[in-house]
């Protein structure tokens, strides 16, 4: 953290707030303030501080693409993996925090570096999965705003009934037993994941509409949007670090055509699924004809960064305030 922003946050933290709750700084300094019963109030007053400030004036112009899964209706009853369906009103919370701090682009202007509007962070924002709710309320909310918005699909589970990672996900969540299993041992393939559960018994919930995988009519409603453009996230959502060399080529190459021939704002980009690849998977996207392609930070794997066909990108999940995000966006807190 650059020495003019410790010199001016942290003492007036402290003289606000008195000792005992530690921060860590985007560059591993840290800063103390009072314990307090909620990390999103503890957010709120660092922010209030004006340490956020603060760092966008000394720090060097940053680029975040920032990824969302879904958005439900509020009050919704808990659903699935829930660190990933955020309420309307948060994710519009979201919105308003990443316009106020940042300037928001297309996906594709932050890759090619276009024309910047201004010093401050330089923001795209990404969803994965093609959930319903996302392609309802998070695409209306974006569009009210103004903003540009870049949907990764995997056309093979349009319309399906729901996405394993929510159905098998108990009240605390997908255990890890689970998802290693699910990942690693059935590559992530839906159909042997749900053929697995039954063989073992595992129960599994069905959720609101707006939890499912839309479907091929809402996909094609939503792409006539000016600030919407579409790009691939595997066929069927399959682990690519663990299928075989044919099913590998299938999963890049078959959602590149579909979407191809069916939108002309497709993009010959991939967000791959669960965020997991390796050179071997970053080679044969490049072969079938990539010109891009993500990763996502939060997966439980340290990947390398190689422009432009592994690009970082910052999952959000819908336990992080809108302070937080603020927070992050200026630099003062790590992702």
């Amino acid at each position: 953290m650059p020495t003019g922003l410790r010199a001016c946050a942290g003492p007036l933290l402290a003289q606000v707030l008195g000792p005992d709750l530690s921060f860590t700084l985007s560059d591993g300094a840290e800063t103390t303030v009072r314990k307090l019963s909620s990390k999103g109030l503890a957010e709120r007053l660092l922010l209030l501080s004006g340490a956020a400030r603060v760092a966008r004036a000394l720090r060097a112009p940053r680029l975040h693409i920032l990824t969302y899964h879904n958005v439900v209706p509020d009050n919704s009853a808990q659903i699935g993996d829930s660190s990933l369906h955020l309420p309307v009103a948060q994710f519009e919370s979201h919105l308003d925090a990443i316009t106020e701090v940042a300037e928001v682009v297309s996906l594709g202007q932050l890759v090619t570096g276009g024309d910047r509007q201004t010093d401050g962070p330089r923001v795209a924002i990404t969803f994965d999965d093609a959930y319903h709710g996302a392609m309802t309320f998070g695409v209306a909310a974006s569009i009210r705003r103004g903003v540009p918005v870049t949907i990764f699909v995997s056309p093979g589970l349009l319309g399906d009934g729901s996405f394993w990672w929510d159905s098998l996900a108990g009240a605390s969540g997908l255990t890890s037993e689970i998802r290693t299993h699910a990942l690693a041992q059935l590559c992530g393939d839906v159909q042997s994941i749900r053929q697995w559960a039954v063989q073992r018994g595992l129960p599994t919930t069905h959720f609101h509409p707006a939890a499912r995988p839309a479907d091929e009519d809402t996909l094609r409603h939503v792409a006539h949007e000016r600030l919407i453009t579409l790009a691939s996230h595997g066929w069927r959502h399959r682990n690519l670090n663990r299928v075989d060399d044919q099913v590998l080529e299938d999963e890049l190459r078959l959602p590149l055509d579909w979407l191809r021939s069916r939108f002309p704002n497709a993009m010959p980009w991939v967000a791959y699924p669960y965020g997991l690849y390796s050179p071997r998977v970053t080679a044969a996207a490049l072969r079938v004809g990539y010109a891009a392609g993500f990763g996502l930070t939060g997966v439980g794997q340290v990947q390398p960064i190689e422009w432009p066909i592994a690009i970082n990108r910052y999952n959000i999940p819908a336990g992080l305030s809108a302070s937080g995000l603020r927070l992050r966006l200026a630099g003062v807190l790590k992702w």
